[in-house]
């Protein structure tokens, strides 16, 4: 109705006016409410991932969960028509909120995630002449596997991030990596877990030298070393003189050597006038064949219910 015209064919009385006034007032105000959302709600939509991100204890979850609901309200005091919305104060707001999250969060990545320089270290533990030795040692029987793949497990297992920058978090509140500060709440730094685990295999390899020490040298290993031959000795004879095994070289075929020591060696004595007249047995002179045989055949005898692999030959007189 603008036009003279247009108004004498109003037929509505004052109250009915005056409902419908209000009803477009309210009609404006939920029109300007949903602009206002539509306005911020990328941003909210950041800063409600984000939050989920940190720990609930960190400062900026505090205050972006204060102004989520102090956000909410004033929404809500528009809708009703009790106060005005002031949408660029807002938008500056929200703003303010995620620059102080990406400062956070980038803090809270340098913590907890390996960055290049400390993965270039553990690059080098793992690379390490140490580790070389727990890998060989673990094969060893007394000495535990589970130990090493504990070991290999935590140190591989630390999270690493070459390619982190802030500028990462322009779209998204999170690092392509993945980390989300609230799993690593309370625990150890990342580099703090690597020196740790540096120090853990220092100490791992001191034990179990000390371990292996004392058993070789245990009367039944030395039994079993005496029956050993001498080229199978030598690497064990080799390691039990070594100052410092963690510092230095293991004798190449230790691990292969200290098993059968340690699982036990028994010899087995032959006695050389019954293999001289077990050679004689069928009548000399004889072919080549025919003594392979008869000697075949008496060290065949004198190793049953025996174990080839435990067990070593000599003469007695």
């Amino acid at each position: 109705f603008n036009t003279p015209g247009k108004l004498r064919n109003l037929r509505l009385s004052e109250a009915e006016i005056a409902t419908a006034l209000q009803a477009r007032a309210t009609a404006l105000r939920v029109q300007q409410m949903l602009q206002d959302v539509a306005a911020l709600q990328p941003a909210a939509a950041y800063l409600s991932e984000a939050l989920a991100s940190l720990p609930e204890e960190h400062p900026w979850a505090e205050r972006s969960r204060a102004g989520r609901d102090e956000l909410l309200d004033g929404l809500r005091r528009l809708a009703r028509g009790e106060a005005s919305f002031d949408r660029a104060g807002w938008q500056r707001r929200l703003e303010g909120l995620r620059q102080e999250y990406v400062r956070a969060y980038g803090e809270l990545h340098r913590q907890y995630v390996l960055g290049p320089a400390d993965d270039g270290r553990r690059t080098r533990i793992m690379g390490d002449a140490r580790v070389a030795q727990l890998r060989e040692l673990a094969t060893i029987d007394i000495l535990s596997n589970a130990e090493r793949d504990g070991w290999i497990q935590a140190i591989s297992g630390i999270r690493t991030c070459r390619e982190f920058h802030e500028g990462l978090l322009a779209d998204a509140p999170a690092c392509r990596c993945g980390f989300r500060p609230a799993q690593a709440a309370g625990g150890l730094t990342a580099s703090r877990q690597l020196e740790l685990l540096d120090e853990r295999l220092d100490t791992i390899l001191a034990q179990w030298h000390a371990a292996l020490a004392d058993a070789l040298r245990s009367e039944t290993a030395q039994h079993s070393i005496a029956a050993m031959t001498a080229q199978e000795r030598q690497p064990l004879e080799a390691y039990l003189t070594l100052p410092d095994p963690a510092g230095a070289s293991l004798p190449a075929g230790l691990a292969q050597a200290a098993n059968q020591a340690l699982r036990g060696i028994d010899t087995v004595s032959l006695a050389v006038d019954e293999l001289v007249e077990a050679l004689r047995a069928g009548g000399l002179p004889c072919t080549v064949e025919q003594l392979n045989q008869r000697f075949a055949s008496h060290v065949a005898a004198a190793m049953r219910s025996r174990d080839a692999r435990t067990t070593r030959l000599t003469l007695a007189e």
